[in-house]
Formats: C-alpha cells, structure tokens, sequence
C-alpha cells in the first residue's frame, strides 16, 4: 500500500480536477479529465476513511475528506 503522504497528494489532485470548471474545456479535454478521475478514484480506494489535506488552496486550507466504510 502506498505511504499516507502519497494517498494525500493523490487525494488532493482528484480534489483538483473534481473543482475544475468542466464547462469550459473542449470535448478532448473533458473525456481527459473524466478519465483521470477516475484512474485516481480507483487508486485511492485503500485510502483511510478518514483523511485531512493541509495545504489546498492555500497553507490555512484544510480539507476534510471522509468516506464511508464498506
């Protein structure tokens, strides 16, 4: 299993990408996109449920990342 610190910055790419205006980008773009999210998604399914990104935005920035047990 990859180390906390790289679920972290692969959590924060997908938050990334997720916040994107995805109105605005071309068709090519778009798939682009759609298709590394959810690259992302299944890379970060072993992530623990429960996950705090410092640093996004701005270094005040927390992220709060929670997800639901299976």
């Amino acid at each position: 299993m990859q180390s906390i610190k790289n679920q972290n910055e692969l959590v924060r790419e997908y938050c990334r990408l997720c916040a994107l205006d995805m109105k605005k980008m071309n068709k090519d773009e778009f798939i682009q996109t759609q298709k590394r999210i959810e690259d992302l998604g299944k890379k970060i399914v072993n992530i623990p449920s429960y996950i705090v990104l410092q640093g996004v935005g701005s270094d005040e920035t927390g992220i709060e990342i929670k997800r639901e047990g299976k």
